[in-house]
């Protein structure tokens, strides 16, 4: 068998002034370096669980609540109303998007007009979507029936962007959007809704984001809501 060789380690001299040297001075290079590691460590660990999870969420098709609804329900330019898509034959075709099916009618159209076509988009509120019903029943459904048969030799197409409850201010960012389509004409059907919006989108208004588009256009910033409070009567001095 092989013998085994015993040898001494030699403890440096220096080693019990370095531990205290340690101990006494925290502010020491390897302190730091050490809580710094620790520090990368835990962010990348909440980060790498965090991913995991989104990962494992989207495998399960969960989709996040913007995706069913409006957060800022039309006020802001950054949420589109309608979006782009490309069908079988490479044609953009304009839909709307699935979060404001509460709001507006399901359009389709495509993202270039075509040759010969005088293109109408209507605007507006309940009215114009054509509140209690659909669009078939509105106004824009009946410009798209009757249009033809006052004029066969034109091409007509009437887009029913109407949205439910929205008043001016978001129709003008909704009429900004879709200038882009190339319309021809834009009948806006709009006045009932401007007191109805401010009341019931007050806490919307006051978001930071809107209250510096306000900023940006000129318009005061102050609450909307036209929530006042009632006039004190004296009692005593009516008349009886």
């Amino acid at each position: 068998m092989a013998k085994l060789s015993r040898r001494r380690v030699k403890v440096p001299e220096n080693l019990p002034a370095l531990s205290n040297q340690l101990a006494v001075n925290p502010s020491s290079d390897w302190p730091n370096l050490s809580a710094w590691r620790r520090l990368v460590f835990a962010v990348s660990s909440v980060l790498g669980i965090l991913v995991l999870l989104e990962l494992a969420l989207w495998a399960c098709g969960v989709q996040p609540a913007s995706a069913r609804r409006d957060p800022f329900a039309g006020f802001t330019p950054q949420v589109s109303h309608f979006q782009v898509q490309v069908d079988a034959t490479g044609q953009g075709i304009v839909t709307l998007v699935p979060n404001k099916r509460d709001s507006l009618n399901d359009q389709r159209f495509s993202r270039h007009k075509p040759p010969d076509t005088f293109r109408i988009v209507c605007l507006g509120g309940s009215a114009t979507y054509g509140r209690p019903f659909f669009d078939h029943t509105s106004f824009a459904g009946w410009l798209r029936a009757f249009l033809p048969r006052a004029d066969p030799n034109r091409k007509w197409e009437v887009i029913n962007a109407g949205a439910i409850s929205y008043a001016s201010y978001r129709i003008k960012g909704l009429m900004a959007e879709l200038s882009r389509f190339e319309p021809d004409l834009f009948i806006v059907y709009t006045g009932e809704n401007e007191f109805l919006e401010r009341r019931t989108y007050a806490s919307a208004f006051n978001t930071p984001e809107l209250r510096a588009q306000r900023r940006r256009a000129g318009q005061p910033v102050a609450n909307h809501c036209p929530h006042r409070a009632s006039p004190r009567v004296d009692r005593a001095a009516q008349p009886r």
